[in-house]
C-alpha cells in the first residue's frame, strides 16, 4: 500500500512540474499566495522592486560563471524574459 501512495505522489509532483514549464508564470503566480499567507500588497510590491534591483547583479553573476560565452547570453536573455512575465522590466 505504501508503494502505491508513493506512485501517487510521485505522479503529483511530476504533473505540477510540467504544469510549471507548460505555463507562463506571471506576477499574478506569485501575488496570490502571497495574499493568501497574509502579506500584504506594500509588501509584495516592495519584494519586487527588490528583485528588480537585483537584475543587473544577476546578469553580472552570469558573466563571471565558468560556461561558454553562448550559453551566458542565454542564460541572461532568459533572466529578461523571465523580469518581463513578472512586470520588473518592460
Amino acid at each position: 500500500m505504501q508503494i502505491d501512495r508513493r506512485t501517487k505522489d510521485i505522479e503529483v509532483i511530476t504533473l505540477r512540474r510540467d504544469d510549471i514549464f507548460i505555463k507562463k508564470i506571471t506576477k499574478s503566480d506569485f501575488e496570490t499566495p502571497m495574499l493568501g499567507a497574509g502579506l500584504t500588497p506594500k509588501v509584495i510590491e516592495n519584494i519586487f522592486m527588490k528583485f528588480k534591483k537585483l537584475l543587473p547583479k544577476w546578469g553580472a553573476f552570469v558573466d563571471q560563471s565558468f560556461i561558454n560565452t553562448r550559453m551566458k547570453n542565454e542564460y541572461k536573455e532568459l533572466i529578461i524574459i523571465k523580469a518581463k512575465q513578472l512586470e520588473l522590466i518592460k
